[in-house]
């Protein structure tokens, strides 16, 4: 059976018929944290945001995906995203083949649809956003489904064969949201579409190369990258000094590996599990700080199940009365080593070329720099007479910046002596669907 030729509407929110049903694909999907009052907070939603229409989905939250009618679609037509996640599982990254050189993208992660991951376009269009949230899929039960002409998997499914009507739930219609708002206040649709899609493309960029990959494949290069780490490692504990252990920069990871083994193990956490989802993480040297905030009636013993086939051997905490939990994942990163630095004027004017040409302008400080010489036993720190502290030869700055965009995208071909990350953190905001990427780190450089 080929891909279908039915009638598509191109409009900003599109509507697809299937098996003589409208299907509507442009949803601004948003969880509901109120499971026993959800449609009073779509209605407060709906109205917030100026749409009238409604899709409710009780997947491990309770998602909405919210839309005008004056984008020419009426309640009792189909949610193409619930009508395909209701029949695919859990964990899916679909393109689906609507005929006239159009397609349809839709993605589900941990039972909830992804944000701006439920579109229509032409290929170069879906092949964009493939790009981007192929990036959620790395576990080893995720399931993908696409022509050939995208790469991403050899199983392709047609919509004609999966929306039977023997499959379509009363639960995927849309239904009209009752509020009383003006007729001024049914417009500006296109503009909310093109905001929710901009918010889920700071989810997680990628490389152009590496997105392309399948999923194997970054399972592959993922493993690669640890060994080359290690060896990394082993190689610079055997290259360190006694003079080496004062030099700060010398037993902190350089930009690189701390990085990919940052976002390595940012990607493969959870968004969503037993009514908990996802906040914030932190990463350091040693460990990744993971937050998560209840929705609904979740309970504390729901997260302590649910995180311990996902986070094997951590001991969850809770803060906030209960509203919140942490975990810590172990990390293991190499250190920079002993390199020399260079000087000062050009490696800051290369720092500050790479990040002009990506439209960020990270804070830089000077910090006080005092070199640490150890007190051998016996000795008395005190004593006028003992070994003075050695004059330092180096300058030492921080720098920190905020973006949507991920470090892989800012920080890849930064990495050069003196140059060093301290900590990287990534905070989501449910309702932009939108991730801000925060990055510390430290600049060493010859007087």
């Amino acid at each position: 059976m080929g891909p279908l030729e039915d009638e598509v509407i191109s409009t900003p929110v599109t509507v697809t018929t299937v098996n003589g049903q409208s299907f509507v694909s442009g949803l601004f999907w948003q969880p509901l944290s109120k499971p026993r009052a959800y449609m009073q907070e779509a209605r407060e939603i709906g109205k917030r945001e100026k749409m009238d229409i409604v899709a409710i989905r009780h997947g491990s939250i309770i998602q909405a995906g919210f839309v005008s009618k004056n984008a020419g679609v009426t309640k009792g037509m189909y949610s193409l995203a619930a009508a395909l996640a209701g029949a695919l599982g859990e964990s899916w990254l679909g393109v689906f083949a609507l005929g006239a050189e159009r397609y349809a993208l839709v993605g589900v992660k941990d039972g909830a649809i992804l944000p701006g991951c439920d579109i229509v376009g032409d290929q170069v269009e879906i092949q964009e956003k493939l790009q981007v949230f192929s990036a959620f899929f790395t576990d080893e039960n995720d399931k993908f489904f696409s022509p050939p002409e995208f790469g991403l998997s050899s199983n392709e499914l047609y919509l004609d064969k999966v929306l039977v009507a023997s499959s379509l739930k009363k639960e995927y219609r849309l239904k009209q949201l009752t509020f009383g708002l003006t007729s001024k206040e049914w417009g500006i649709v296109g503009v909310l579409g093109v905001v929710a899609l901009v918010g889920a493309v700071g989810f997680f960029q990628w490389k152009a190369a590496e997105e392309k990959r399948i999923r194997e494949e970054r399972i592959r290069i993922a493993e690669e990258q640890r060994l080359e780490l290690e060896r990394l490692n082993e190689k610079a504990q055997q290259e360190q000094s006694l003079q080496a252990l004062e030099h700060p920069w010398a037993k902190m990871a350089e930009i690189d590996g701390f990085w990919r083994v940052c976002f390595a193990q940012v990607i493969k956490l959870p968004l969503a599990f037993d009514g908990w989802v996802f906040q914030s993480a932190r990463c350091s040297f040693d460990k990744v700080d993971v937050t998560y905030s209840r929705t609904g009636n979740a309970t504390v013993g729901d997260f302590i199940i649910g995180a311990a086939p996902r986070f094997p051997g951590a001991e969850p905490a809770f803060f906030e009365e209960g509203q919140a939990a942490a975990v810590h994942v172990p990390l293991d990163m190499g250190v920079g080593g002993d390199e020399g630095l260079e000087q000062l004027n050009p490696l800051l004017n290369r720092f500050s070329s790479h990040f002009q040409r990506l439209g960020l302008k990270p804070a830089i400080n000077e910090k006080a720099t005092e070199e640490q010489r150890q007190v051998m036993p016996g000795e008395d720190p005190n004593d006028p007479n003992a070994p003075k502290k050695p004059v330092p030869f180096w300058r030492t700055f921080t720098f920190s910046y905020e973006s949507p965009r991920a470090p892989n995208e800012t920080l890849s071909g930064l990495a050069g002596p003196g140059l060093r990350l301290t900590e990287i953190s990534v905070n989501l905001n449910f309702e932009s669907a939108q991730l801000t990427w925060k990055v510390d780190g430290e600049i060493y450089a010859q007087k």
